[in-house]
């Protein structure tokens, strides 16, 4: 498998003949990208939070509508690449300008899942270097989050 970055205008357009799949990244809910039905697509996961890597001006500067990036995002990208990974040839990550959310999840993304990748995420992009750290440190985390989501839920599932 390989993990493509694209921007926005990009995505839009996205045509894939490989079977795929996308995480598609933008600030709002409001603001997703319907992708044209294409049977090459197996899956998208659509995730809203900004490109934002200082907590404290998040909490100061960002109306209410807006939210960064957390522990649930991670855990919803884990769960899509666990479940897509054995299906696709290639993981498209978009957000609106394709050089530094879509970057840093693509980085911590082939480091978990050790997906050899011609691009150095780190030289050719800007990752977001917070989304990289939480989603690594959610990987490694993982089995603990599920322990306390059990406790919480008790045995129900949902």
């Amino acid at each position: 498998m390989i993990i493509k970055v694209l921007d926005r205008a990009r995505a839009r357009q996205l045509n894939p003949t490989e079977k795929c799949a996308i995480i598609s990244i933008t600030d709002t809910e409001q603001d997703i990208i319907k992708f044209a039905y294409n049977n090459n697509i197996k899956g998208v996961l659509r995730l809203h939070f900004l490109d934002e890597d200082n907590v404290g001006y998040y909490k100061h500067k960002v109306s209410s509508k807006f939210r960064i990036f957390g522990v649930s995002d991670a855990i919803k990208i884990l769960d899509f690449m666990d479940s897509m990974k054995d299906v696709i040839d290639v993981l498209y990550i978009h957000c609106t300008a394709g050089v530094s959310s879509s970057p840093a999840i693509a980085a911590a993304l082939c480091d978990i899942y050790n997906i050899d990748s011609d691009v150095n995420w780190f030289f050719m992009y800007t990752p977001n270097v917070f989304i990289y750290r939480k989603l690594l440190n959610t990987f490694h985390s993982r089995d603990e989050f599920s322990v306390r989501e059990e406790r919480i839920l008790g045995d129900e599932s949902f």
